[in-house]
């Protein structure tokens, strides 16, 4: 069913698919319907979402990026961070070849499908590879219910470089360890810095709780940017010149960051209630890396933003973990979840923001 509204209202293809995969996790469903109505989801989000993101700043930075590549200039796939943030440009590239003239709102339609679809192998390759079936679906539900299909349209390197990364934090062998924080770093290269942060949260707590309070005392500082900003020389390139670009401003991030914050809260509240059921690989990384964001809005928003973009892909991931031995209390949240999602898509169909309208003819939004 969410695949034959799809064509017709990607908004309405979306509130039915989650629908259904609520409503089938009170069943035992199988890996493939699992997966293939999540991928309508996906679809159907990035759609809708990426539909109204303005095409300037970031995003027609990017676009821009995508046309010069299009036309032949290969040099720009070594636009951003001196050369080294390399594989997005790469990625568009290959799109390039397929799709030489994408409208901007097809071009952010796609990276968001694209980190979608990541995001959705790193559940059922790796955190969910031996959860039980009922389990795996209401985990992918609430991912899937809160993933923020706007910010791989907006803030899409960074985003990209956290999924790589979280591959990263599930790999058993150094080599693919390796391989995933490059990919990641090729994105981003910040990545490197939150791989190091989440491996010593896992993995150390005396220490991260150190760094923890250093840090947090360090960013509460109102001279944090222009410390580190004195130190440059010392910082490589391809991380000195984002310092500048971090303390800027940035408009409506914090309305962003305030709902945010609200689930960053929520979740260290409940991961000290109930430290000793929750999976001891992420019970330190919410608590410590909670504090890190809900202290980062002192420095600037634009900063914070960029700390909580691992939030906006695995918020619902993370509620599901705190929450995994106490089934009724999750589908009771689920299902406050899907109300909201309700609740914003009529919003979204009132205000009737974005390139395309909320529906109408077959494909419509591809055929306009």
């Amino acid at each position: 069913m969410p695949w034959c509204i799809l064509p017709f209202s990607p908004i309405a293809a979306l509130l039915v698919a989650l629908s259904f995969l609520y409503l089938l996790t009170f069943l035992t469903p199988n890996a493939f319907l699992r997966i293939t109505i999540t991928l309508a989801i996906i679809i159907s989000g990035a759609i809708t979402y990426a539909n109204n993101t303005p095409c300037y700043s970031d995003a027609l930075s990017y676009y821009t990026t995508y046309y010069d590549i299009a036309r032949g200039d290969f040099s720009q796939i070594f636009a951003y961070g001196s050369g080294v943030e390399f594989l997005m440009p790469l990625y568009w590239c290959v799109i390039s070849f397929f799709f030489d003239s994408l409208r901007c709102v097809d071009f952010l339609i796609l990276n968001s499908i694209c980190a979608g679809i990541l995001t959705l192998i790193w559940l059922e390759k790796y955190a969910l590879k031996d959860t039980q079936a009922r389990y795996a679906t209401l985990c992918v539900f609430f991912v899937f219910c809160l993933f923020s299909f706007w910010t791989p349209t907006f803030l899409t390197r960074q985003l990209f470089a956290c999924i790589f990364i979280l591959f990263a934090l599930y790999q058993t062998s150094k080599y693919k360890t390796l391989i995933f924080v490059l990919l990641g770093f090729f994105c981003h290269t910040t990545a490197i810095v939150f791989y190091i942060l989440f491996y010593c949260f896992r993995r150390f707590f005396k220490l991260s709780l150190i760094i923890t309070i250093v840090g947090s005392l360090a960013i509460a500082s109102s001279e944090f940017f222009p410390t580190l900003i004195s130190y440059m020389d010392f910082i490589p390139d391809f991380l000195s010149h984002k310092l500048f670009y971090y303390d800027r401003v940035m408009d409506d991030a914090g309305k962003i960051v305030f709902r945010d914050s609200v689930f960053a809260y929520a979740l260290i509240l409940l991961t000290l209630y109930f430290y000793k059921n929750i999976d001891p690989k992420w019970r330190n990384i919410i608590i410590f890396y909670g504090i890190f964001f809900l202290v980062s809005p002192i420095a600037s928003w634009n900063f914070s933003i960029r700390v909580g973009l691992f939030y906006h892909i695995i918020f619902g991931f993370l509620f599901f973990k705190v929450l995994e031995h106490r089934l009724w209390y999750l589908y009771g949240l689920g299902f406050i979840f899907l109300i909201d999602k309700f609740r914003t898509a009529i919003k979204m169909t009132i205000i009737k923001e974005g390139f395309y309208d909320l529906s109408g003819g077959w494909f419509y939004y591809l055929l306009n």
